[in-house]
């Protein structure tokens, strides 16, 4: 015969006394103002309340969590083949990586067709204000519709070597590819 569960030590539950706790109706009505000001008026650092800075979040965080919080929340984000492409501004070799990123790095480099032909080759100025985007900018044109691809690597090679150098032959390939474009481009057709 089995014995009674009841008188069992094994299946016994051990439970704490329950403590009242005091409800916001006990809370005096001085204290009870001074807490909801104390929790609805702490304002963030105004650093971080500027949602202005997104492209540049310097004072986010490290770029390790700045990656982590973009990487899957991304629209620019483009999968194709099994691969991970991106189409931010900024990122020389669309590829979905940290290193090429321009939205975490604080130091993006772009390297894009000019309209009226030529290459652009724009960078970020260290004392940018978020604010004056185009005073944030420095932008250096290689003018011209046919303008060589020499010419636009050389240019490009320039802009990178100071600014950021690990990205220094994308942008040159990417210089020279563009240029390359735009000469083909602009041939005149034979009839």
């Amino acid at each position: 015969m089995r014995g009674n569960r009841c008188g069992s030590w094994k299946n016994a539950r051990v439970t704490a006394p329950r403590v009242a706790r005091p409800s916001a109706r006990a809370v005096p009505g001085d204290l009870l103002k001074a807490a909801r000001r104390r929790r609805h008026h702490d304002p963030l650092p105004n650093r971080i309340q500027d949602s202005s800075r997104l492209h540049q979040m310097d004072n986010a965080g490290s770029a390790d969590l700045q990656w982590f919080l973009v990487r899957g929340w991304n629209s620019r984000v483009v999968k194709r083949g099994g691969f991970m492409f991106s189409s931010e501004p900024g990122n020389l070799k669309n590829k979905h990586s940290p290193r090429y990123s321009g939205l975490i790095h604080p130091k993006p480099m772009s390297v894009t067709p000019a309209p009226s032909g030529g290459v652009l080759i724009t960078t970020r100025k260290d004392s940018a204000n978020p604010r004056q985007l185009k005073a944030a900018r420095n932008t250096v044109r290689v003018k011209g519709s046919m303008a060589g691809s020499r010419r636009a690597a050389g240019k490009a090679a320039k802009a990178a070597k100071n600014y950021r150098s690990d990205l220094a032959r994308a942008a040159i390939l990417r210089a020279a590819r563009i240029a390359q474009s735009n000469v083909r481009s602009n041939k005149p057709k034979s009839a």
